[in-house]
């Protein structure tokens, strides 16, 4: 997969992470162009108010901004992980290309995976490699998890920028990393980072194998406030503390926030 290097005048790129409650959202960009991991929001992030307009949304303000977004990169396909995509038609106009884990059937199931506008830009992918400048990419692998469920069957993502590397796992906990079949995968357990989305949101699992931080490393938490799930899980919080990260959470945050990570 490739994506056009930033232009004369771009800015920068930068990785950011947006807050959007019980969903998963972040973005490499520049002035011109950005590639989307995951779109998905949940509590307090609802379809109602998001389509009210009445919230603070960072993330259509930087879209808007953009000449395109040039690949959204799913995880895999729970719904709080792409469910924007459904609420947002300009949102959705604005990517060239969804790329999703290779599956022999798409799971998909609802929304956006039997919507003719959004099959159309999907491409299953086993891994990949995005160059945006010198120094700066994405790679991506597919899982080869020990037990077959929705969230272990993934794409984990690393983010390359300034010599710093950002990890985008999705919901797949960093134990499951360590036993995956893919000797890719198990690596990428053991980086040291500079940032990391960490994964299904805060909960106790996430809590286990936390890679140890880069000097400034910043663990973001995007949890929401659900009263079943209650995440983030404290014993989560208090591990990336320990492996030397400076947590970013706000699980009450009722409005589309950016974070700058790298």
């Amino acid at each position: 997969q490739r994506t056009p290097r930033s232009t004369a005048g771009s800015s920068q790129p930068e990785f950011v992470a947006f807050h959007v409650g019980q969903g998963m959202c972040s973005m490499l960009h520049d002035t011109h162009f950005g590639v989307l991991f995951d779109a998905g929001a949940g509590t307090p992030i609802t379809r109602g108010v998001y389509l009210e307009g009445k919230l603070t949304n960072e993330l259509k303000t930087l879209v808007t901004g953009l000449t395109k977004i040039s690949y959204m990169v799913l995880s895999h396909f729970d719904h709080d992980h792409w469910r924007m995509l459904a609420w947002d038609e300009d949102l959705l106009n604005k990517v060239d290309t969804i790329v999703v884990p290779d599956m022999v059937t798409l799971q998909g199931r609802n929304l956006a995976f039997f919507d003719v506008k959004v099959v159309k830009k999907v491409k299953k992918a086993s891994s990949f490699h995005i160059p945006i400048d010198t120094g700066t990419d994405i790679q991506g692998h597919r899982s080869t998890p020990s037990k077959s469920d929705s969230n272990g069957e993934c794409l984990v993502c690393i983010v390359k920028l300034a010599g710093r590397f950002g990890l985008v796992p999705g919901d797949y906990v960093y134990s499951r990393m360590r036993s995956d079949k893919s000797s890719v995968i198990k690596s990428l357990a053991t980086v040291t980072y500079g940032a990391v989305i960490v994964p299904h949101h805060g909960d106790v699992e996430s809590a286990k194998c936390v890679p140890k931080s880069a000097p400034g490393g910043l663990a973001f938490f995007s949890a929401g406030n659900h009263s079943t799930w209650l995440h983030p899980s404290p014993a989560s919080e208090e591990n990336h503390k320990l492996a030397g990260y400076t947590v970013i959470q706000d699980n009450t945050q009722s409005h589309i926030v950016k974070c700058k990570l790298l």
